[in-house]
């Protein structure tokens, strides 16, 4: 969990850095800012939803939360940039 929360501050001061104008010089450049953008933005909405479920699953292993809990969380995240550029979680009703 301190690992995740660790992660997702780094991804969000890397975000700060972005948006106050993160260039590249010419084409290459700036393709190269814009794919980083989005990977920040990719890594943001996993860790995100890592840190909300809390069980084990799969590839997904949690060892503050080791059992996997179907009841809670046999479903799929949703997870959406907002239009302020927060990451945005839901999910299909569990079970």
């Amino acid at each position: 969990h301190d690992g995740l929360a660790d992660g997702l501050r780094e991804l969000e001061a890397l975000q700060r850095q972005i948006d106050s104008g993160l260039q590249g010089r010419g084409v290459d450049g700036a393709v190269a800012a814009l794919e980083a953008g989005s990977m920040v933005l990719v890594g943001r909405m996993i860790v995100t939803a890592a840190l909300a479920r809390t069980e084990s699953r799969g590839a997904h292993q949690r060892t503050d939360h080791p059992q996997q809990d179907d009841a809670q969380w046999l479903r799929h995240l949703v997870v959406r940039r907002g239009r302020d550029g927060a990451v945005d979680l839901g999910g299909t009703p569990a079970g």
